[in-house]
């Protein structure tokens, strides 16, 4: 009976389609552009590059509803951004940041424990910098940034207090949804998208695996 009320909801499919726009967007994302900043910190002598990994840090110290309702605040009084309220890129953007602690430090860790030969060989050889990033450290990179997408999905498939400030009805996730059947009291159908979630999470971890297994990356 639950699972049914779940399913006939008129909401629901909107839902577990925005959940799966905003969870590939927010990963692919914060997969690239962390991967820079990681690279940045690690491996260049840019002067602001301690700037990167103090502000990376920075939602990890924020509750995540007061920094909800900051980017809010930022959203509304940014004119260019104002018309964006409610939309999916938005949230994607507030997604990002949000699992940015995770994905940088994870990223960084990994370019910490790569040694530089090979890319000193490749600028001797005369390859520019975006070739030599492309070719060899991000295949060097591969099985971490196969698990910081996979986690920066599940992150955004479930977070609720960081975008609920500046969801519209159109852009409604399942976590909100599963947010919406617990404050009316509802357990029982909140504990079926909870399960749906989890689901559509696991599907994305095997795809992404199955996808790094082809192009020959283990993880």
């Amino acid at each position: 009976r639950h699972w049914a009320e779940v399913l006939g909801n008129p909401s629901f499919l909107g839902s577990v389609v925005n959940t799966i726009v905003l969870g590939t967007g927010t990963a692919i994302a914060a997969v690239t552009i962390c991967s820079l900043m990681a690279y940045v910190t690690v491996r260049t002598r840019f002067g602001g590059r301690w700037a990167f990994d103090v502000l990376s840090w920075v939602p990890f110290t924020i509750p995540g509803i007061i920094l909800g309702l900051a980017y809010l605040l930022f959203v509304l009084r940014t004119p260019f951004l104002t018309p964006f309220y409610g939309s999916m890129a938005v949230l994607v953007i507030v997604s990002t940041l949000w699992v940015m602690t995770t994905a940088m430090q994870l990223l960084k860790g990994t370019m910490l424990q790569l040694g530089a030969e090979l890319e000193e060989v490749a600028k001797t050889l005369g390859s520019s910098w975006w070739h030599t990033f492309r070719r060899i450290v991000v295949p060097l990179m591969g099985p971490s940034l196969v698990i910081a997408a996979v986690m920066s999905f599940a992150v955004a498939a479930r977070e609720v207090s960081v975008i609920i400030p500046v969801i519209s009805s159109g852009t409604q996730p399942l976590a909100v949804l599963q947010l919406g059947y617990l404050l009316a009291g509802n357990q029982s159908s909140a504990a079926v998208v909870g399960t749906i979630t989890v689901a559509i999470t696991v599907a994305a971890a095997l795809l992404v695996r199955a996808l790094g297994a082809r192009a020959g990356l283990r993880t």
